[in-house]
């Protein structure tokens, strides 16, 4: 295991000691593989399980660039370059980019099935008693992300792109930190979003 990751889990680890809420998640992040093999199956199977209007998914689908959506694998373990999305308790949260140009871009939040079906939705590990802040209060902490700037691979606080929207609006939501976060996503999708 690169020493980043083992880094990642020990601090991760660490964390879970903090509340008495984390123990039982850390059987959940714990029960799935980082492989894209028997661990992809277990991951869909456990999704399939679940309601999909309660508590947190994470949707992906590849990149509607030419030679990028011929990929749909890991890139290297941990990273891959599907685009991403987050719903919560079945309202959508999709950034959407207006101008590569000007860096600008928008959120867009529906609870559209048509939207929906544009993913493969995989369940976060967040269930709805996970949540902690309101739909209200959601809604307003994605549209306070627009006044970011979109970059591909954001470097700096001021900077975001649709992996690292879906990493803050979980955050957010659960009052959960952004390591933890990392860490569950890693175990539950197979790939860091970040």
């Amino acid at each position: 295991m690169p020493k980043l990751i083992k880094l990642c889990v020990l601090f991760g680890l660490l964390g879970l000691c903090h509340n008495e809420n984390r123990p039982s998640m850390l059987s959940k992040i714990f029960s799935v593989s980082l492989d894209n093999g028997v661990g992809e199956s277990v991951r869909r199977t456990i999704s399939s399980r679940f309601n999909r209007s309660e508590g947190i998914w994470i949707g992906e689908r590849p990149l509607n660039l030419h030679i990028l959506n011929l990929i749909d694998q890991p890139v290297i373990p941990g990273v891959n370059l599907n685009h991403a999305c987050v719903m919560i308790n079945g309202i959508v949260y999709n950034l959407v980019v207006d101008s590569f140009f000007t860096y600008e871009f928008s959120v867009e939040i529906t609870d559209s099935d048509d939207l929906k079906s544009q993913f493969q939705w995989r369940y976060s590990g967040f269930n709805k008693y996970s949540i902690k802040k309101s739909n209200v209060e959601i809604y307003q902490k994605a549209k306070d992300l627009e006044k970011k700037k979109y970059f591909v691979i954001p470097i700096r606080d001021y900077q975001v792109n649709c992996q690292t929207m879906v990493n803050d609006l979980i955050s957010f939501s659960t009052g959960y930190s952004q390591l933890y976060i990392y860490l569950t996503t890693l175990f539950s999708q197979g790939t860091f979003v970040f």
